[in-house]
């Protein structure tokens, strides 16, 4: 009986260890779109909202749908004004706040210093 409930415990330990807990709270795993009409003019920031927000009409609203597992698609518009997404990947180093999206080849895509994140707003700061 002692060996069980100590294989358990043990068990349940590791479990628990080889979960990594995020830095980015789970609102952030979602659909968002740039709301360049609240951008305040000056400013670094960039604002966007969740994708179902009503925004005014725009002929293109940049959007990135991010997933837990290090995947995201970035909204593009083509030569022929098509909309459509393109898959990447994105890091986020956690001390510094930057976060990178790279194409499928690994080149870097964007990079932005993440300001914050909540229900109704992600900001970022774009880096060249």
């Amino acid at each position: 009986m002692k060996k069980l409930l100590l294989l358990s415990t043990l068990l349940i330990v590791l479990t628990s260890l080889g979960q990594k807990k995020s830095s980015l709270p789970d609102i952030f795993y979602s659909c968002w779109s740039a709301s360049y009409e609240e951008n305040k003019e000056g400013s670094q920031e960039k604002l966007y909202r969740p994708c179902d927000h009503q925004f005014p009409m725009s002929r293109f609203r940049q959007s990135i749908v991010f997933d837990k597992n290090g995947t995201c698609k970035v909204l593009h518009v083509g030569e022929t004004d098509a909309h459509y997404y393109v898959d990447c990947k994105w890091t986020y180093d956690k001390k510094k706040k930057i976060l990178d999206i790279n194409d499928d080849k690994g080149k870097v895509k964007m990079k932005m210093k993440l300001v914050s994140v909540d229900k109704q707003t992600l900001k970022f700061i774009f880096i060249d």
